[in-house]
């Protein structure tokens, strides 16, 4: 049942986030990928967790782009998912039922993922760009750094949505103690 709630809520974070008015790049995509590398699952397979971190962001992606549409950078968005999911199932992680914020964990996964993301998905840019930026160097270079705000507004906002859920988290574990105590 845990698992089922983790699913819909991350999933469906994204999902919401994709609607609301945002800034270009400031959804819960990146919060989902970081907030389900804290719910690992010792009973299971490494595999396991680590398709679950991957999957679920995958799922709101994939519904929300039925609705939105689909675009050139597609594969390069969900690469870098693939790619992050992977990456941040090599950290351990607490048992999910003595989750403990750690801010310090928050942020690592959240560069982590932000600069995978940013480093994929303006590849694809510069490498689909159709003359836009030159073929060398310099027009990577300048794709890169045309690409900085959208990734501040990236880690921004998983540090934020990742925040704000894992605390969320950590308010219903204790309000659940209580009532059980």
């Amino acid at each position: 049942m845990r698992d089922l709630k983790n699913i819909l809520f991350f999933a469906g974070l994204i999902f919401i986030s994709r609607f609301i008015p945002h800034w270009p790049n400031f959804t819960a995509l990146g919060a989902s990928i970081v907030g389900m590398s804290f719910f690992t699952d010792d009973s299971i397979s490494k595999l396991n967790n680590t398709l679950r971190i991957i999957l679920i962001p995958l799922a709101g992606m994939l519904f929300s782009d039925l609705i939105l549409e689909f675009h050139d950078q597609i594969l390069w968005v969900y690469g870098s998912i693939i790619l992050s999911g992977i990456t941040l199932s090599l950290f351990k992680t607490n048992n999910p039922n003595k989750l403990k914020i750690a801010p310090l964990q928050v942020l690592n996964r959240s560069l982590i993922n932000s600069g995978l993301f940013y480093l994929i998905t303006n590849f694809g840019v510069w490498s689909q760009s159709n003359g836009f930026y030159s073929k060398d160097f310099k027009g990577l270079v300048q794709c890169y750094f045309a690409g900085i705000p959208f990734a501040l507004n990236d880690l921004i906002s998983t540090l934020l949505y990742s925040s704000l859920a894992l605390i969320i988290y950590q308010l219903v574990i204790q309000k659940n103690k209580k009532i059980l105590a």
